[in-house]
């Protein structure tokens, strides 16, 4: 007969009254907040009529950390800007196609120091302010998958986001933001460390009032890496100067370092160095820049950049007032290294491929210059060759292992496998097997070297990896971890009430909406199996010891009790 002596359940309070200190962290780490409510009204807490998203970043904070879950709902925030201080907390969506946070005449969201925030699959939009930062402020720690930002603007820097400490992108979205301040960072601004990785950065605007409208795309003042990404269609336009806007993709200050690896940064448009403004130090690896108008990058003065394995072909050089160089204007340090500068259109300039000033000095090994303009390079400034180099025409200063050539025999800019579009050698081009004795790593679409190395970007007659297809997601088990008495898809401090109540015949187990589970039939009751902790086919007070040490952190796991068939534990 199921029983159990109110002695022995007194003993089990009594203990977890003892050790509620040890666990009421972790307990209160994993508490999940549901959002239920879309509108944003006077705060009464998340236990009175419904839980909004603010309520539930209240509790999120007084607790320290957490869950909250967002579901499909589409929060629209009146009540100004909500701020964020847990240590540990997930925020989690639908998908920004379900799931989205807006503003209301503030930033939407602010993640203060030192809070530590991983949120996904929700779009943060309608954000409007006059600081840094409009759609979100982020002076913590903070992990943004499987998102979107999109439509905030601001009268200072950072439309879509301002960085100042540590922020991580991926598989996510920043477009159509806009900014006004100097430098501007119409989708993000960072002055911080980010990394971007798999993510696309997209029609966002730099609109300086005072100065130049900078950093369309990204303003960097900090330091940025890059990878896996695609920056298309940003813009930079300033009303107070005809041609001082740069950088309308990629704006990376003085001082300030940006790691562009494996990315594709296309169709913005500035008035000088639209793809990329270096005052910095920029290091590209195996990107290419292409459609950019005008020019795809401004090496400034004092300002340090290195490109490898990278190709840099149809953009454009605007007339005056705008920069006419359609490849590179370099007023600093430039080395290339097996990269493939061709097809660049020269509006104001002979020269279409590269510029360098008198201030500055370029140097360039196993790279492609081809059709840009009358003149690959300029006459001015410091153009030295380091050997190996592919030239349609002499003006770049060619040495005795460069060969120049009238039809250097190229593709077209096009998809021939990798993360971005490249230029290949057709086949008998003279960049063939002509690159140099030695060629460090994969070519730009990650293809190894063959025989010979060859000119340029890419290597003819190679082929790249096969992107390995992610695999399909494993259907979750129809079951919950044992221990879950309260049916919350968690094990907390109340699964020990539930299971008291059971044992002592206050309440009847639940099936937590799945009838169809397995149970087991004792004393004309059936029971769920995640209520029998100890797998002893029956639900007494022990089994509330299990769910006791594993919430003061003594164990990890509990047994699957695989005489009524498998089901997962606590960890």
């Amino acid at each position: 007969m199921r029983h159990l002596r109110i002695a022995s359940a007194l003993s089990i309070i009594l203990a977890i009254a003892v050790v509620a200190g040890l666990y009421a962290s972790l307990a209160s780490a994993s508490a999940t907040f549901v959002v239920t409510r879309d509108d944003d009204p006077a705060v009464d807490g998340c236990d009175t009529n419904g839980c909004t998203f603010r309520e539930a970043i209240i509790a999120a904070n007084q607790a320290n950390g957490g869950t909250i879950d967002l579901g499909s709902h589409q929060v629209s925030l009146d009540q100004g800007a909500v701020t964020i201080s847990a240590a540990d907390l997930t925020i989690e969506g639908d998908g920004p196609a379900q799931a989205s946070v807006g503003g209301g005449g503030t930033v939407v969201m602010h993640v203060a120091s030192p809070a530590n925030v991983a949120a996904s699959g929700f779009k943060v939009t309608g954000g409007q302010s006059g600081d840094c930062g409009s759609g979100i402020l982020n002076d913590g720690i903070l992990d943004l998958q499987n998102m979107e930002v999109s439509g905030n603007t601001t009268t200072g820097t950072g439309g879509g986001i301002c960085n100042t400490l540590t922020l991580t992108i991926e598989n996510s979205t920043i477009s159509n933001n806009h900014a006004q301040g100097s430098p501007a960072g119409g989708g993000i601004y960072n002055s911080g460390t980010m990394t971007i990785e798999h993510s696309t950065i997209s029609g966002n605007v730099a609109l300086g009032t005072s100065g130049g409208g900078n950093g369309g795309g990204i303003g960097n003042t900090g330091t940025a890496t890059v990878e896996y990404t695609t920056i298309d269609g940003n813009s930079g336009s300033s009303s107070a100067c005809d041609d001082c806007s740069s950088g309308a993709g990629i704006m990376n200050a003085t001082d300030a370092t940006l790691n562009l690896n494996w990315s594709t940064v296309s169709n913005n448009d500035g008035d000088t160095g639209a793809g990329l403004l270096n005052s910095g130090t920029a290091t590209i690896m195996r990107s290419t820049f292409s459609g950019n108008e005008a020019g795809a990058m401004l090496n400034n003065s004092h300002a340090h950049m290195s490109i490898a394995y990278s190709t840099i072909s149809g953009n454009i050089g605007d007339p005056y007032p705008k920069n006419g160089v359609g490849g590179i204007s370099n007023y600093g340090t430039l080395s290339l290294t097996n990269d493939t500068i061709a097809n660049n259109t020269a509006m104001q300039y002979p020269y279409g491929g590269l510029f360098t000033n008198t201030t500055g000095g370029s140097d360039f090994k196993a790279t492609i210059f081809a059709n840009n303009g009358s003149k690959n390079c300029s006459s001015s400034g410091t153009h030295t060759s380091v050997g190996y180099n592919l030239l349609t025409e002499d003006s770049c200063g060619p040495i005795g292992s460069d060969q120049v050539v009238a039809d250097a025999m190229l593709s077209a800019l096009q998809d021939n496998g990798g993360p971005t579009q490249t230029i290949l050698p057709l086949a008998g081009s003279p960049a063939i097997d002509h690159g140099g004795p030695s060629c460090s790593g994969v070519e730009q679409r990650g293809a190894p070297h063959v025989n010979g190395c060859d000119v340029g970007a890419t290597e003819f007659g190679s082929t790249p990896p096969t992107p390995t297809p992610s695999p399909s997601p494993t259907p979750a088990p129809q079951a919950f971890p044992i221990g879950d008495a309260n049916c919350s898809d968690d094990v907390t401090a109340t699964d020990l009430g539930e299971l008291l109540k059971l044992a002592d015949g206050l309440t009847q187990p639940s099936q937590c909406g799945r009838t169809t589970l397995p149970c087991f039939n004792f004393n004309g009751a059936c029971f769920p199996v995640w209520v029998d902790t100890n797998c002893d086919q029956q639900v007494t007070g022990a089994d509330g010891l299990p769910v006791l040490y594993y919430l003061i952190g003594q164990t990890q796991t509990i047994p699957d009790c695989t005489q009524v068939g498998q089901y997962p534990g606590f960890g």
